[in-house]
C-alpha cells in the first residue's frame, strides 16, 4: 500500500508520521513542502497531481499537511488519516507564519470543499495537550467524535503522539 505523507508548516518530509509509517512497513512518498512559497489553490492542485501520479492509496497529513490531507479526501474520496490537523488555516497562520494577506482569503474559500469530505473515509488523531491548535472541539464536531482519536497526553509534535502503535492496531481500519 503507498501512501502520501503530508507534513506540517516548517517541518521536515521526514516527520514522525513518516517514519511511523515506514516502520509499519508502508510504502510512503512524502515530499518536502513550503507553504510559504505558492498559494494554496495551486499547493492543493500539486498535492492532488502528485497523490494521482504516484497512484497513491491513501494520504496521512499532519497539522498543515492535515488540511491538505482532508482536501485530497474531499476531492477524490481517498482515506485519510489527520494528525493534530491545522483545519482553519486562515485563523492559525497569521499567527505563526509570514501568510501573504491576499492568501487568507483562498484558504477560506478552499476550506468550502471539505464539506465534500466523506467523513466515513477519514480519522483523526487529536493530541488532547495541543499547544498550538487551539480548536480541535471544532475539528471534532466537524468530522464526528467517532472518526477521532483522542491522545490525553499528546502534544501538537507527532513525536508525542503513539503514531507506530495506532498505525499497527488501526492500520487496516485507517487505510482499507
Amino acid at each position: 500500500m503507498k501512501l502520501l505523507n503530508l507534513h506540517g508548516y516548517q517541518a521536515s518530509a521526514e516527520n514522525a508520521a513518516f517514519l511511523a509509517l515506514k516502520k509499519c512497513g508502508y510504502e510512503v512518498v512524502s515530499p518536502q513542502l513550503d507553504y510559504d512559497k505558492s498559494p494554496p489553490d495551486l499547493l492543493r492542485h500539486e498535492l492532488l497531481l502528485l497523490f494521482q501520479n504516484e497512484q497513491c492509496d491513501a494520504v496521512v497529513g499532519s497539522s498543515m499537511g492535515g488540511y491538505f490531507a482532508a482536501q485530497l479526501c474531499a476531492m477524490t474520496q481517498c482515506r485519510a488519516v489527520l494528525i493534530n490537523p491545522c483545519m482553519l488555516p486562515f485563523v492559525t497562520l497569521p499567527k505563526y507564519g509570514n501568510i501573504r494577506p491576499e492568501w487568507i482569503m483562498l484558504y477560506f474559500d478552499l476550506t468550502q470543499t471539505l464539506r465534500a469530505a466523506d467523513p466515513e473515509r477519514l480519522y483523526v488523531i487529536l493530541g488532547e495537550m495541543d499547544e498550538v491548535i487551539e480548536y480541535h472541539p471544532f475539528t471534532r464536531s466537524f468530522f464526528g467524535e467517532e472518526r477521532c482519536l483522542r491522545v490525553p497526553d499528546g502534544k501538537h509534535s507527532g513525536v508525542t503522539l503513539p503514531l507506530e502503535t495506532l498505525f499497527t492496531e488501526f492500520g487496516e481500519k485507517f487505510f482499507h
